[in-house]
């Protein structure tokens, strides 16, 4: 059984220098040496990784808070500075807790100090920012920047796994696509768990799929410990410790039919990896969570779970949460519980604010969402290698490809089978869900995506003749230029990135807003606007979780039409409020009994206003600036 086991690895890793081989044969070289073509796919990866660092640097400097911001960055610093965890529970602490981290640093105020916080501890996060006398801007820079810090070493992870498995050009293929995609750049530079998400998710596909291939005591711990820190961000990873038995069942039976392992023996072995990366998690996850309740008053979880879970019309606070909230040593499980299953609770009911999508504000999630998304919010030079990735994987290696699946569990074989799958179903599942709010929430998939876009294709290219080869060299080129210059352009405005075949941000204004256009962060370039301009008052009408009288000062005034406006007089509205004034609700064009939600009775007029009159400038992408004639 050993010498078996010998010489399985020793297949496996011929086969990876096989692929790494062909796939740097494949794109031709400067240097006819190895180690100078191997420094100047590195000399490449370290072109992209600077170059998107700097965008993701630059372009987030003048955001103001954008919608999710202040209450994620509000309990990061609680729960480093107090110990207390009564905001969010929406979310799991890490992402925040690292956020946080360059706050410490700073001469702030504590929510804490302010009595009607402590009272009311939902008002914390607008007084933590706007009130207390801390400087707002400094602190999303500040804070910002380990996330888009932890984005850059993700890159380089990204780089670096695909090339042990594929070789150099396709890493470094994948990585131009993955680091100019505007999606990944865009939402890499808040204080969100979107792209922590998704970096996590790729890690642990990767290392398990080695461990897979080479199974041992150090590795399984990585993959245990790897899982456990990927439930602390995102409650979307729980998903991958069913994935992970999936795959172990599915690998035994490959393993089993290629006559290399006994069928029980695998499957007993996959139960109890299984065990001690589930009880892992169960460990890390109770350590971490009760560290940060330490001070959380348990009256305060206990309410909080009554009046979440025990409303009317619902079953009541699930078992498991009501049995370990009273116990002192598994409180903290308990708290974990409570956010996972309100976050699916969430998922299942959908938005609680209309959804703009297509021209119209509407009531009810539309399946066609996500999809049109995707084909939108990516550059089209991306999604045409895309496509083009996925038929030369159809007419040229999906035979092979399968045939070996059944022969030999090589990284490099299981990755691409596993990615094609979770990308699938991901996409299912966020398709089925009633949450269409954002193509953040797709983050997970873009790594897969476009690391299945550059293997396939460059796999591909293995086996062409040299006019072939350098004719579809030239149109890989090309699109992912075209791509990368595409997404390049829309600085420092990546969240309203639209694409060319959506007619770019002027067109993508009448496709989705909210995290997709339109999610409250261009408050300082309004205040530059106003001060370029010496514009004494402005009347705004704006749409997020900022302060516009905290960045505007004595020049806000609120939107108001109690009286005709004079001529001459200046006001902003968030893009939000103008794509509804232009909605056909107002004019009686919505359909009878469908989904399309009226603008709101306070302020209909004003919004009407927005929807008919011409902005004479912007700030930023999402906020019009108009001068009354």
């Amino acid at each position: 059984m050993n010498s078996v086991k010998v010489n399985s690895v020793k297949v496996g890793v011929a086969q990876h220098d096989a692929t790494a081989t062909a796939s740097e044969q494949a794109l031709p070289s400067l240097n006819s040496e190895r180690v100078s073509r191997h420094g100047l796919w590195l000399m490449g990866a370290m072109l992209v990784i600077i170059t998107a660092t700097i965008l993701m640097f630059t372009s987030a400097w003048d955001d103001s808070p954008v919608w999710d911001e202040p209450e994620h960055l509000t309990g990061g610093y609680l729960y480093l500075t107090a110990q207390d965890y009564r905001i969010n529970c929406f979310h799991p602490p890490l992402f925040k807790d690292l956020a946080a981290l360059p706050l410490l640093f700073m001469p702030l105020k504590s929510p804490l100090d302010d009595p009607h916080c402590r009272k009311q501890i939902f008002f914390a996060p607008h007084r933590f920012f706007y009130s207390l006398g801390n400087d707002c801007q400094s602190m999303m820079r500040a804070a910002r920047a380990p996330l888009m810090l932890s984005a850059a070493a993700f890159f380089f992870y990204f780089f670096f796994s695909i090339a042990q498995l594929y070789g150099r050009p396709t890493a470094l293929f994948a990585l131009v696509m993955l680091g100019f995609s505007p999606t990944i750049l865009a939402h890499s530079r808040y204080v969100t768990n979107d792209v922590p998400a998704a970096a996590a998710f790729f890690i642990c596909f990767i290392e398990y799929a080695k461990f897979l291939q080479n199974p041992g005591r150090r590795r399984l711990a990585l993959i245990a410990s790897l899982t456990a820190i990927a439930q602390l961000i995102k409650f979307s990873l729980i998903v991958l410790y069913p994935l992970y038995a999936l795959f172990a069942v599915i690998n035994a039976f490959m393993l089993y039919r290629g006559g290399r392992r006994a069928l029980a023996g695998d499957l007993r072995a996959a139960a109890w990896q299984s065990a001690v990366v589930v009880f892992t998690g169960l460990v890390v996850v109770s350590s971490v969570y009760a560290w940060h309740m330490v001070h959380m008053p348990a009256g305060f979880q206990e309410a909080y779970n009554v009046g979440h879970f025990d409303s009317p019309g619902s079953s009541g606070i699930p078992a498991p949460i009501l049995w370990t909230q009273q116990v002192p040593a598994l409180r903290g499980l308990s708290w974990y519980m409570t956010g996972l299953l309100a976050q699916s609770h969430n998922l299942d009911t959908g938005n609680t604010l209309p959804l703009f999508f297509m021209g119209e504000f509407r009531s009810t999630a539309q399946p066609g969402f996500f999809p049109i998304m995707v084909l939108t919010k990516e550059p089209c030079g991306f999604l045409l290698l895309a496509v083009l990735g996925f038929v030369a994987w159809i007419m040229t290696q999906a035979k092979r490809i399968l045939a070996q699946a059944g022969t030999t569990t090589t990284a490099a074989n299981l990755v691409p089978i596993w990615g094609t799958l979770f990308v699938a179903l991901y996409m299912s599942v966020a398709m089925r869900g009633g949450l269409t709010i954002g193509i953040r929430h797709l983050a997970p998939i873009f790594p897969f995506v476009y690391m299945l876009t550059a293997v396939f294709l460059v796999g591909y290219l293995a086996g062409r003749k040299p006019f072939e080869k350098k004719c579809l060299l030239s149109v890989m080129a090309v699109l992912t230029g075209w791509g990368a210059v595409s997404s390049t352009l829309s600085w420092p405005g990546y969240v309203s990135y639209y694409n060319e075949l959506a007619g770019g941000k002027a067109g993508g204004a009448s496709i989705a807003l909210d995290s997709d256009f339109d999610w409250g962060g261009d408050l300082l370039r309004l205040r530059k606007y106003v001060d370029s301009r010496n514009i004494d008052a402005i009347h705004v009408m704006y749409h997020g979780k900022g302060s516009p009288k905290y960045y505007l000062g004595d020049h806000y005034r609120p939107l108001s039409e109690a009286q005709p406006p004079p001529s001459g007089e200046w006001r902003a509205a968030s893009a939000t409020f103008q794509r509804w004034g232009m909605s056909s609700a107002y004019s009686g064009g919505a359909a009878s009994g469908s989904n399309v939600v009226p603008p709101p009775s306070r302020h209909f007029q004003e919004i009407k206003w927005c929807g008919e009159a011409t902005p004479v400038a912007n700030a930023g992408d999402s906020i019009l600036i108009y001068r009354v004639p």
